[in-house]
């Protein structure tokens, strides 16, 4: 906010918010990370972990639909 008027910046301005957003991020590139190893491993064992995580922090679980492009092989 400046003033009463709403500016969009791509230069953190400090503050809590800020604060806040990285901390919710840094571990959303970790979930998504983790949900495209977990399916390539027997029994996909990490997503009961990831599903878990992603209900502690309010994240939809449709943030981690991940689908592959081609095939690995």
């Amino acid at each position: 906010m400046d003033g009463n008027t709403l500016k969009f910046t791509t230069e953190p301005k400090g503050g809590a918010a800020d604060t806040t957003a990285e901390r919710l991020w840094i571990p959303v590139a970790l979930l998504q990370a983790a949900a495209a190893i977990s399916p390539l491993l027997v029994g996909d064992p990490m997503k009961p972990t990831i599903d878990r995580a992603m209900g502690n922090l309010g994240l939809p679980a449709s943030l981690l639909n991940l689908r592959r492009t081609r095939p690995l092989l």
